[in-house]
């Protein structure tokens, strides 16, 4: 607002050559925050240049001494008007470990015992760990971040593995209606084999448990973290299986793979050879990439799509048959949702 009221008022002139330096920044850093990625981490170089620039532009305007400390002083109570609404100070680390569950878990023996955890996914889940026995371990074991090896980390992964301690692997999820719900948990128990499968590991005869979300009902304590997921799958695991369980297995169809292995073709920028993971459940066969924070879904009504993590929509390739012929295109130079203002996401 007061870059607008310098340019309109014909004083550009009055301001010092660092504070135009000042702006053409600003409006950089801006643009890269906003088209290019939409994380709020690219924006803190225009939240160091906000406060000396504001005070820059209140000087170059022509206005009595009275009416500029006002100014100033109307930027400042609005800048802590919107801090005071919207920011909570450490909302994790001044938390006592025994009442740190801002994910708003419900009671059960799987919090109240030691054990060993491990997440599948990209999210390395930390603000779970007040939500637990402070005696358990948690491993990177099966997350995009996997330990050198031979490094000290490894080490102890393989410590806590051959420890005494339960083992369990955690998953993002929501309970299915109770019609659906036998087949997504066999879903879930596959997709989880297959993971662990390779690392000489495997799920026990327990059936998984979910921990749904809830509000916390008590005021003193912050509201949930908002991790867009309605609860938490926890599944035992076991370092050697006595016997195999006699699973259905939910393989990803040919003529799926084939469209992901063209498109892998066509943009290995954003969808790099060998670096996806291949899922299937519920009717769509998913390939994830974890370093490109991208993912391809074809589904079983014979489209394919694909979709930037950041998005909040995905975007259309075509007939899954068509795309494994290799007779779609598509723009593998700009992605929708990655070079994208955030209101066209």
């Amino acid at each position: 607002m007061l870059m607008v009221v310098v340019l309109v008022s014909k004083r550009w002139s009055a301001l010092t050559r660092a504070a135009k330096w000042m702006i053409v920044g600003f409006l950089v850093t801006l643009w890269s925050w906003s088209y290019i990625s939409g994380n709020g981490r690219y924006f803190l170089p225009g939240l160091v240049l906000v406060g000396p620039l504001a005070i820059a532009l209140a000087i170059a305007i022509k206005v009595t001494t009275a009416m500029r400390w006002a100014v100033v002083g109307f930027v400042l109570i609005g800048q802590f008007s919107v801090v005071t609404a919207m920011y909570v100070p450490n909302p994790l680390t001044n938390l006592k470990w025994t009442t740190g569950n801002v994910v708003g878990l419900p009671e059960s023996f799987l919090r109240n015992e030691p054990a060993v955890f491990t997440v599948i996914g990209g999210n390395s889940h930390s603000a779970l760990v007040p939500s637990f026995h402070p005696e358990s371990r948690w491993i990177a074991l099966l997350g995009n971040y996997t330990p050198p090896v031979g490094s000290s980390e490894q080490k102890r992964v393989q410590e806590a593995l051959a420890s005494s301690l339960k083992k369990y692997v955690i998953a993002d999820g929501a309970l299915e209606p109770l019609e659906k719900r036998a087949e997504a948990h066999l879903q879930l128990r596959s997709w989880l084999n297959t993971r662990l499968r390779p690392l000489g590991l495997g799920l026990s005869e327990e059936p998984c448990h979910f921990l749904a979300r809830a509000e916390l009902q008590t005021s003193r304590q912050p509201t949930p973290i908002n991790l867009e997921t309605p609860g938490r799958w926890i599944c035992r695991f076991e370092t050697a299986r006595l016997s195999i369980v006699n699973e259905k297995t939910y393989e990803v169809p040919k003529v799926h793979r084939a469209a992901f292995d063209t498109i892998e073709a066509m943009c290995p920028r954003f969808f790099p050879p060998g670096g996806g993971q291949d899922h299937r459940g519920d009717g769509v066969s998913f390939r994830v990439y974890p370093g490109s924070d991208t993912q391809l879904r074809a589904r079983d009504n014979g489209v394919i799509v694909y979709r930037y993590q950041q998005a909040l929509n995905p975007t259309l390739i075509g007939p899954v048959e068509k795309v494994a012929a290799g007779d779609a295109t598509m723009n593998c130079k700009k992605l929708d949702g990655r070079y994208q203002l955030p209101w066209n996401r």
